[in-house]
């Protein structure tokens, strides 16, 4: 990988970031932006508390994650298993 492969995947990456940490936002309540969309709100039922948590946690995990590749590339080692520092393909990062 080169130099420019790098940056751009660390700005598709930081894009991503940024898309999961507004839904959680959102998830949380904590976000206006979007208080003008006709849309049904949830009524806070137990069926929409699990399925916010759920929703919730799949993101929070992706954005761990993401964090993660993100401390790999800027460290220069993305691209390596962390297990073994073997060279992982491009085609498998993608």
């Amino acid at each position: 990988m080169n130099s420019q492969d790098d940056d751009a995947r660390l700005r598709q990456l930081l894009a991503r970031q940024e898309e999961l940490t507004r839904l959680i936002d959102l998830l949380r309540g904590n976000d206006a932006s979007h208080d003008d969309l006709p849309t049904k709100r949830l009524q806070n039922t137990e069926e929409d508390s699990d399925l916010i948590d759920s929703v919730g946690n799949d993101v929070a995990g992706e954005l761990l994650l993401l964090r993660a590749a993100i401390q790999r590339l800027e460290s220069g080692v993305f691209g390596q298993c962390v297990k073994c520092t073997a060279q992982i393909s491009d085609k498998r990062l993608d």
